[in-house]
């Protein structure tokens, strides 16, 4: 009869993948809660929130769906919608809730099902790096920017060994509607497609493809495509993509003032590399995923390169922008690691992965700036429904400073939904 430790052997062996995956999950939370607590302690509404609350209080559950800043952000507006239905004082709550659960079913996505990314130790080391993201944590903790973590989804869902049809399908569908970069994976589906001969990825490149075109279509048509048509010159879209790439692995080094050609030189050596590994496994040695990553990982820098070319930066000013290609671009080094044959090339992944984590000395947290406003909510409410008539003005985070944005509700509005 073995001992102690040979019985604790046998249960984590027979319960590895949950104990694993309860771990991931607690640990991801944990650096999610940490790098942004202001919004566990003092959650409040952001940005265009505001909007969806407006399309809320003209149209009701489905008017909240409704297109934001030109495209459709499924996921946000239809939480948001949900919470506001429960209660409109306990906004900032139910968003904050909302968007942790976002988190997490992202995290399980990579870490439980079989998957072409890698084993569980791989899975585990990808969903780590989700939350190690080397850019501002803008995207944490708060409800509308959860659609740049429901846009990974399709390139997870790729892995998937199992059709999983009954989460695949409307996974898909919903990444597809939640942002134009969310769609545009379609064509790493079909390459896919091409290279393996499965039905699924077809079918996902299909279910891709078509929330493409309806989000270009919204795109193209809204007042927001004179903007983007203005600034997106090719010129600037390429120096912008080139800068992204460059600021993964450089940003740490001139925080506040950047060397833009230098980074810009850095990114096209990048991506240069990622592209040479990319082809040199997939045609050489017969292994598609790094190809599959990369690919993807290009897609969303074009796609975020479109906006505000050279007007962002990962620190202070847009770095939502960064947090797709940052990430995808560590998970590309991470398929890397686990796939080159050659040690040089294993060296140089790790070497690369590795300087991109030293940006966290300057991303790790929100800046102060950003984390100085402690407004309550539920106070605002109280304070509009104290007023005798008119329209009052409620203020609406923009940045976590003391600059707002605001909305302009009835008192009798206000006494009404703290009833």
């Amino acid at each position: 009869m073995g001992g102690p430790a040979d019985r604790w052997r046998e249960a984590w062996q027979r319960h590895e993948t949950l104990y694993t995956t309860v771990g991931v999950v607690a640990f991801c939370v944990l650096i999610w809660i940490w790098r942004r607590p202001g919004q566990l302690i003092h959650p409040y509404v952001w940005d265009e929130e505001v909007t969806i609350l407006r399309h809320y209080m003209s149209g009701g559950f489905m008017g909240a769906l409704r297109p934001v800043e030109g495209y459709l952000i499924l996921p946000p507006a239809f939480l948001f919608a949900v919470a506001a239905k429960i209660s409109i004082v306990q906004l900032p709550w139910l968003t904050y809730t909302f968007a942790l659960l976002v988190f997490v079913a992202t995290i399980l996505m990579i870490v439980v099902p079989d998957s072409r990314w890698g084993d569980l130790k791989m899975r585990a080391a990808m969903a780590a790096t989700a939350a190690l993201v080397p850019t501002n944590p803008e995207v944490f903790g708060v409800l509308l920017y959860s659609f740049w973590w429901a846009t990974l989804w399709p390139l997870i869902i790729l892995g998937w060994r199992r059709s999983l049809w009954a989460l695949r399908a409307p996974l898909l569908a919903i990444a597809a509607l939640s942002s134009p970069a969310g769609g545009s994976i379609f064509f790493v589906y079909a390459i896919s497609y091409w290279r393996s001969r499965r039905i699924q990825d077809a079918i996902g490149a299909a279910i891709l493809l078509s929330g493409f075109v309806v989000e270009s279509v919204l795109t193209l048509t809204s007042s927001r495509a004179n903007s983007i048509s203005s600034n997106a010159t090719p010129g600037r879209v390429i120096q912008q993509i080139a800068r992204t790439a460059g600021y993964f692995e450089t940003n740490w080094l001139s925080v506040g003032h950047p060397d833009h050609g230098f980074a810009a030189f850095v990114g096209l050596l990048f991506i240069l590399f990622l592209l040479a590994a990319a082809i040199s496994l997939a045609f050489h040695w017969k292994r598609d995923d790094v190809l599959l990553m990369s690919l993807g990982a290009l897609a969303f820098t074009v796609i975020t390169a479109l906006p505000v070319p050279l007007e962002s930066d990962p620190v202070t000013n847009g770095p939502r922008y960064y947090f797709l290609p940052f990430l995808t671009f560590g998970w590309v080094l991470l398929l890397i690691l686990r796939d080159a044959p050659v040690r040089r090339l294993v060296l140089a992944a790790a070497v690369l992965l590795g300087v991109s984590f030293l940006n966290l000395a300057t991303t790790f947290s929100r800046q102060p700036q950003q984390t100085r406003a402690h407004l309550s909510w539920k106070h605002e409410l109280e304070a509009c429904g104290h007023q005798p008539a008119g329209l009052v003005q409620l203020p609406i985070y923009l940045d976590g400073s003391y600059t707002f944005w605001s909305i302009g509700l009835a008192p009798g509005e206000c006494r009404d939904w703290l009833r």
